[in-house]
């Protein structure tokens, strides 16, 4: 009779023996974790705790990198390969200070900067003419003359001449009768090409009927007998008299006779 239940026994372990383990395995991993959950409640260590930090640790590390991201950075912000080096910088001169020589000659640091004022406006004077020349060598075909009225072939009209008319071939260079600042440089709808000079003392000369191509600019400065371009055919009220050029002079404002300057 045992040996019959002890066989049965052996049988139903035999055939349900895998189950059986499976469930204890099972109940001890449950047990185990019963344990160790209620231990890290109390002890410092246990697996919730560090879960905790973990958990923590990824929060703030995600929060760190979204904060970066939303950042907006300005337009005018100066990054590291936009920053200039100290090195890199030329440092501005330094004033020089008055020396003991300027000093002892009397001369305070405004007073030695009003005369460097004063000898550069010296230096920029336009320059005088002391004497004058001919611009072109040739007969004057038609002469000033504000006081009476002169016969106008091109115009066929009786008019007034400010200037003086001296014959030349088209093409002959035309001189600057003294030294002087360019002035001007137009073309005028009568007159054609003209150049005006500043001699300086209120005289000024000016010279039309000139080729279209000037040898000169405004603010150059030139000397007497000096090319300013040459005789053309540019002046339309003119234009049926010979080949010349058409001389002014401009003194104090008023125009004079051009020829009582010429030596």
């Amino acid at each position: 009779m045992n040996r019959k239940r002890s066989k049965k026994a052996a049988d139903f372990f035999a055939d349900k023996g895998f189950y059986i383990v499976l469930i204890l395995c099972i109940a001890a991993i449950g047990v185990s974790g019963y344990i160790l959950f209620f231990a890290g409640q109390d002890g410092e260590g246990g697996e919730e705790a560090l879960l905790k930090e973990t958990e923590l640790l990824i929060t703030d590390s995600t929060a760190s990198t979204e904060q970066e991201l939303t950042v907006d950075i300005p337009e005018n912000a100066t990054r590291e390969t936009e920053v200039i080096m100290a090195a890199d910088v030329t440092e501005p001169e330094k004033e020089t200070e008055p020396t003991e020589e300027s000093t002892e000659s009397g001369g305070t640091p405004e007073q030695s900067a009003e005369q460097v004022v004063a000898t550069a406006e010296i230096t920029e004077e336009k320059p005088a003419a002391s004497f004058f020349v001919w611009p072109v060598t040739g007969e004057v075909i038609s002469p000033f003359s504000v006081d009476e009225l002169v016969f106008n072939k091109t115009m066929e009209d009786w008019r007034v001449h400010t200037g003086a008319d001296i014959s030349a071939n088209a093409g002959t260079p035309v001189c600057a009768i003294g030294d002087g600042t360019v002035e001007d440089v137009y073309t005028d709808e009568m007159m054609g090409v003209t150049v005006v000079i500043d001699h300086g003392n209120e005289t000024k000369s000016v010279y039309q009927n000139l080729m279209e191509a000037v040898t000169v600019a405004v603010g150059d400065k030139v000397r007497a007998g000096d090319t300013v371009g040459g005789v053309g055919k540019t002046a339309e009220s003119e234009i049926a008299q010979p080949s010349h050029l058409h001389l002014e002079v401009i003194q104090d404002g008023a125009r004079i006779d051009p020829i009582e300057l010429l030596p």
